[in-house]
């Protein structure tokens, strides 16, 4: 008799340990749409088994959509007294969201120096350019897709009519240049005041590494041509550029 009470004794523990491991199980796998944490993203994050858009992100089961290119990121520099624009300009999106959500204009537009891109070893005008690309210039796709999600217009053009996806063209990569493109196709016909399109804008800062993409994904014509009839390889400087260019087709 006692030994038949132990054994059911055992049993009862053993399932009331079941039962809370799978409500443990469950309160894991539920999954948070919501979470600031998309915007960061760490290698030890594992895929839900469940959802092929899901990873764990800080412990918990992030919705994160085309967000997987956050690997990797890390939080900047922060400061208080930091503007938007040197909030971005030191990958700081704690202070980017802070501003946001006090109300600042997210489409204000930058007056000041010319910026250097170390990407690029070279320097641009930025003049009257948004947050956004500000954000497609240093190549913070966390704060890129903040910046989207609240109500950035990647249409905006600065002084030298470049919207968020020519300076993603020009300066950028293609992770850049793809957030972009698929948060609204039509930014792939961007022009310039010149006709030029994205292909264009690439060429003439020689950013080899996007041709492929912007050619063969996106579809923008190799042999196109800007409104006095000049096509990609006018625009381009280095011979890699060129070269890269007639291997895809530039005549």
């Amino acid at each position: 008799m006692k030994k038949i009470k132990v054994l059911k004794n055992i049993l009862l523990i053993s399932l009331l340990i079941i039962f809370i491991l799978s409500c443990k199980k469950k309160e894991d796998e539920s999954v948070n749409i919501n979470n600031d944490s998309s915007y960061i993203s760490k290698p030890e994050n594992i895929y839900h088994k469940t959802y092929t858009n899901v990873v764990k992100i800080q412990g918990k089961f992030v919705k994160i959509d085309s967000l997987l290119s956050y690997r990797g990121r890390e939080e900047g520099e922060y400061y208080e007294d930091y503007d938007i624009f040197e909030a971005i300009q030191n990958h700081s999106l704690k202070r980017v969201q802070e501003l946001i959500k006090e109300g600042e204009d997210i489409n204000q537009t930058y007056t000041g120096d010319n910026l250097y891109s170390e990407f690029m070893d070279d320097s641009y005008s930025a003049e009257n350019t948004t947050p956004l690309s500000f954000a497609v210039f240093y190549r913070d796709l966390g704060i890129m897709k903040y910046l989207l999600d609240n109500g950035a217009n990647p249409f905006i053009q600065d002084d030298d009519s470049w919207n968020a996806f020519l300076w993603a063209c020009g300066t950028g990569n293609i992770d850049t240049i793809k957030m972009l493109a698929e948060f609204d196709t039509d930014l792939i016909y961007s022009e310039n005041i010149y006709k030029a399109n994205g292909l264009h804008i690439a060429a003439l800062n020689d950013n080899i590494e996007v041709f492929e993409y912007l050619v063969n994904t996106l579809g923008i014509d190799i042999n196109s041509k800007d409104e006095d009839g000049d096509g990609v390889l006018y625009y381009a400087n280095e011979n890699g550029a060129i070269e890269k260019l007639k291997e895809l087709g530039a005549e």
